[in-house]
């Protein structure tokens, strides 16, 4: 498999379509990306809770695998987090 014979646009939004589906969760936002030879691996921001605030919401980091055309081949939850809480190495 060739992962960089498709646009990266197409192949994450396809994933992230496929994502929303496999988990029932809003996705938020792709955190990284990058083209192996096994296919994509892309970094989701997922809101997992919706709160009011919109600051305390619980999101996950979801960790996939996705083929040239975007179907998820695999994924798992990496991190759960509060949206204001701030990730490991960031300045306090």
């Amino acid at each position: 498999m060739t992962a960089k014979s498709r646009a990266v646009g197409d192949v994450i939004a396809a994933a992230r379509q496929e994502l929303r589906m496999l988990t029932g969760h809003e996705v938020d936002s792709v955190s990284a990306v990058r083209a192996e030879e096994d296919g994509w691996h892309i970094t989701f921001e997922v809101v997992e809770l919706k709160r009011v605030p919109e600051s305390t919401s619980v999101l996950g980091t979801y960790e996939t695998l996705a083929d040239d055309d975007g179907a998820v081949i695999e994924f798992a939850r990496s991190r759960r987090y509060y949206r204001n809480q701030p990730s490991e190495g960031d300045a306090p």
